[in-house]
């Protein structure tokens, strides 16, 4: 049988990012949305669909949309003088930002930190994130550009 690594972030009733699962799953069907898709708050014990605000609206498709994006991350050596600069809107000093969409991201090559509010995970080549509205940033620690394929879906408004 085929397994892949699977974490889903979300954020908790203090609108802080956090892992909410971290588990290996039969290939086939990672993950599905049926309607009703939690993305905001933890509210005891139901999931709340609220969204939390975007800081990088200008990476996002419009409402309804999706976008498929293969996305280089090179080293944090290199990035972090941008972010500490303030050389990229929406993102915070330590490269932190917050979509306002739903994203699946697959690690292609290498490994990269995925860095949450609460923690923090890392990621090698293989493994498939399902990221929920949630703030965080990426760590890649090697001396090598970590790729990513990545779709974001925006719901309707």
């Amino acid at each position: 049988m085929s397994v892949i690594r699977r974490v889903v972030t979300g954020n908790n009733a203090e609108g802080k990012s956090y892992i909410v699962s971290d588990e290996t799953v039969r290939v086939g069907q990672l993950w599905r949305t049926d309607g009703e898709v939690p993305l905001g708050r933890v509210l005891g014990s139901e999931l709340d669909n609220r969204f939390l605000p975007t800081t990088v609206a200008q990476i996002e498709p419009p409402a309804g949309a999706s976008g498929f994006f293969f996305v280089p991350m090179p080293p944090w050596k290199t990035l972090q003088p941008v972010f500490e600069q303030g050389r990229e809107a929406g993102f915070d000093r330590e490269g932190f930002h917050r979509t306002g969409t739903l994203d699946y991201l697959y690690v292609l090559n290498g490994e990269i930190e995925l860095v949450l509010d609460e923690g923090a995970t890392l990621l090698r080549a293989g493994d498939a994130i399902v990221q929920r509205n949630t703030r965080h940033a990426w760590r890649n620690h090697t001396d090598e550009v970590v790729n990513l394929l990545a779709t974001m879906v925006k719901l309707p408004a």
